[in-house]
């Protein structure tokens, strides 16, 4: 993987801003199938990377415009399940 997920975002976390200790996070997981190609690759920062590792954030591409195939946006949510 290179630096294009860092660029595309703004080298800062997509869900709180931070531009510390940046990863690339893979949207859909790699044991699950998912690829490095970019579409598949959002920045967060350590903390958020963390909270969506541990089930207290979740990240999910959700299509954008119908009238587009292939646009897409990225919206995170805590579940419901989430603890505290």
């Amino acid at each position: 993987m290179n630096n294009d997920c860092f660029v595309r975002d703004g080298w800062k976390c997509r869900n709180c801003g931070s531009r510390n200790d940046l990863h690339q996070h893979h949207i859909e997981y790699r044991s699950h199938g998912g690829s490095d190609e970019l579409d598949n690759l959002v920045t967060l920062c350590w903390k958020c990377h963390r909270a969506v590792h541990d089930g207290k954030l979740k990240v999910e591409l959700w299509e954008a415009c119908s009238k587009f195939p292939g646009s897409y946006q990225i919206v995170f949510f805590v579940p419901k399940e989430a603890k505290p």
